[in-house]
């Protein structure tokens, strides 16, 4: 009798057993974050080999990780295990970015899609305009955002890689203020003022050229808006020996179109 009783106490003993602890008697440890901005993170080739010091592709790391790859050769590597170390490759385009946390590498952009960013409010000092295309230099602050996503906005710019040719006489911006409404930030437009005495009245008053007083040719490919005055005044002023000079057309894009706004000639950029 005493016997079938130890016995039960035992089976229910091990029945409760806590759980057996860790090999180090602690709890497993949490992996930290790689990043907390895209500026924690950067490109790089990690070695393959003791021998060698990239690999044939790059990725996306840490400036910690980074730092701490091998800068030298290890000193049993032999003439032929460098030389048959693989060329550095991959695309050397991308861009090291953090998301949640972990460095990741994403292509180059070169326009950021505005519809992603918040227009959430309720006062209009939450609210702020920024550029619809960053990329032209005559784009005008009118689209409007949630103050909350401006740092986002700023981080998203920074990481825009821009082509192509600076595009001078952009004209006047319309004045425009950001402004809540029913929860939603948007823009408000005044009307532009009318502008006496201006270099055009309307838009058959510009002109697509690139003409310079010093120059028997205009440059190509050709970008600037002028006034139809302002091209025969340079035209005029060009040196004697350019009429014996024949020049190429010069190539003009066909996303430019000239425009009149507030007395003043600028670039319309269509896409």
């Amino acid at each position: 009798m005493w016997r079938v009783l130890w016995v039960a106490v035992v089976a229910c003993s091990d029945h409760h057993a806590p759980p057996a602890p860790t090999a180090s008697g602690s709890a497993a440890p949490v992996a930290s974050p790689q990043c907390t901005q895209s500026s924690d993170c950067v490109i790089a080739a990690p070695p393959t080999s003791p021998c060698c010091l990239h690999s044939g592709s790059v990725a996306a790391m840490s400036r910690t990780q980074r730092d701490a790859l091998p800068t030298t050769l290890a000193a049993s590597c032999t003439q032929e295990q460098v030389v048959e170390c693989p060329p550095p490759s991959g695309n050397q385009d991308l861009l090291a970015v953090c998301q949640a946390g972990v460095c990741v590498a994403e292509a180059h952009r070169t326009t950021l899609d505005l519809a992603t960013f918040s227009r959430a409010c309720e006062h209009d000092s939450d609210c702020t305009l920024v550029q619809r295309d960053s990329c032209n230099s005559c784009g005008c602050a009118d689209v409007p955002i949630a103050n909350t996503d401006k740092s986002r906005y700023l981080e998203d710019l920074g990481r825009l890689v821009c082509t192509g040719i600076a595009i001078h006489n952009c004209g006047l911006c319309d004045p425009a203020t950001p402004h809540c409404s029913r929860g939603q930030c948007e823009a408000i437009h005044p009307p532009a003022p009318m502008v006496a005495g201006g270099e055009c009245a309307s838009d058959a008053d510009c002109v697509q050229s690139c003409v310079t007083a010093s120059a028997c040719c205009e440059q190509s490919p050709c970008e600037t808006v002028i006034s139809q005055s302002a091209q025969a005044t340079l035209l005029a002023a060009r040196p004697a020996n350019c009429r014996a000079v024949r020049c190429r057309a010069p190539e003009r894009p066909t996303n430019i179109t000239p425009r009149c706004k507030a007395g003043q000639c600028f670039a319309e950029v269509g896409h």
